[in-house]
């Protein structure tokens, strides 16, 4: 179960998912993939009353799902990359 096949994200993006804020559960792909691949812990601290918002590093650091590659520089940057990894994929 993955919501995406990767992500590259640039070295200042952060990742929340504010169903605590808003008062909601999580929906079940990300409570149960969180749990999967980060742990019980980590998973509660980013989808409950903590509400954690873990930068780009952070969340490679944790396992965050799919987070394949976290790219230095801005989004310019950021976008090259992104560009040049869904271009191999696409080609294979």
């Amino acid at each position: 179960m993955h919501v995406a096949d990767s992500i590259v994200a640039s070295e200042a993006a952060s990742f929340s998912l504010p169903f605590a804020k808003l008062g909601v559960p999580p929906e079940g792909c990300s409570s149960a993939l969180f749990v999967e691949h980060m742990g019980e812990a980590t998973a509660e601290r980013i989808l409950g009353p903590e509400a954690w918002v873990p930068t780009a590093a952070q969340a490679e650091d944790v396992g965050f799902p799919t987070l394949d590659e976290v790219v230095p520089g801005g989004n310019a940057e950021c976008v090259a990359r992104a560009v040049e990894v869904s271009s191999r994929v696409v080609s294979e």
